[in-house]
């Protein structure tokens, strides 16, 4: 595995352990959501030993280089970004409604929905790993859309 592979790999990995810490502190912020919280969190931090155990699987490499087109630099910004998102909701300067709002852009823009594009791998493995890494995005974006909503019909 080249360098390169390996730091989008960990930098992937550093992402979602990013998100779990912000939910993490949303679930101390936002009491009346704190099981959907935890619940997402305890997803991020499963997701990132997934992709750890992705590291023993060469053809993961290649295809993230060949197919994430991210940048190293992309993954650090946004992980920079979460960890912001952290302080502010510490600082108290988000409400429930903006604290969904932002997760439900985050999920939407993880890079695990380009995974499912993974159909030619050689492992039976690898792809069972990214269908259900894909297929556990979708789910959390629906649960956060829901939670939206729920509050946008108690705001008016």
């Amino acid at each position: 595995m080249k360098e390169d592979e390996a730091d989008l790999l960990e930098m992937l990995k550093n992402h979602e352990l990013a998100i779990g810490r912000l939910y993490e502190t949303f679930s101390t912020k936002f009491i009346k959501h704190q099981e959907l919280w935890q619940g997402l969190m305890k997803d991020e931090q499963k997701h990132a030993l997934w992709i750890e155990k992705l590291r023993s699987y060469p053809v993961i490499s290649s295809w993230l280089m060949d197919n994430i087109h991210v940048k190293l630099q992309a993954f650090k910004s946004s992980i920079g970004y979460v960890e912001s998102l952290i302080k502010k909701a510490q600082e108290g300067n988000l409400n429930p409604v903006q604290a969904l709002s932002i997760a439900r852009d985050l999920e939407n823009a993880l890079i695990e929905k380009q995974f499912s594009r993974l159909n030619n791998s050689s492992s039976e493995k690898i792809n069972s790993i990214m269908a259900t890494l894909s297929a556990e995005t979708e789910k959390h974006r629906n649960k956060i859309i829901e939670a939206i909503n729920k509050e946008k019909r108690l705001e008016s």
